[in-house]
């Protein structure tokens, strides 16, 4: 990327040009990868670490689909949950 910042903690940021439409949801699987879910906890350091994070939050995701009384809220949750394990993993398979 050829333009980025570094913020207060010295972290670096891209500036890149996100769909209006996406910019809602990218946010918020970002925050969810910045401050994932406690349940990942028990996982975090493992080897299989976030394998096992990725299939519990499927596991959590075809739980929660096959319910009829669940609510569009929680299928969001679970959605954006799936999203920032898996995109955790990628960024660690590619570094």
């Amino acid at each position: 990327m050829d333009q980025t910042y570094t913020d207060r903690r010295g972290r670096e940021f891209a500036a890149v040009f996100i769909p209006a439409e996406y910019l809602d949801t990218v946010y918020a699987v970002i925050k969810t990868m910045e401050e994932p879910p406690e349940t990942w906890d028990k996982y975090m350091g493992k080897e299989t670490g976030m394998n096992d994070i990725i299939n519990m939050e499927i596991s959590e995701l075809q739980t929660r689909m096959k319910d009829p009384k669940t609510s569009e809220s929680i299928l969001s949750r679970e959605l954006k949950h799936v999203a920032a394990a898996c995109l955790c993993k990628y960024t660690k398979v590619n570094e």
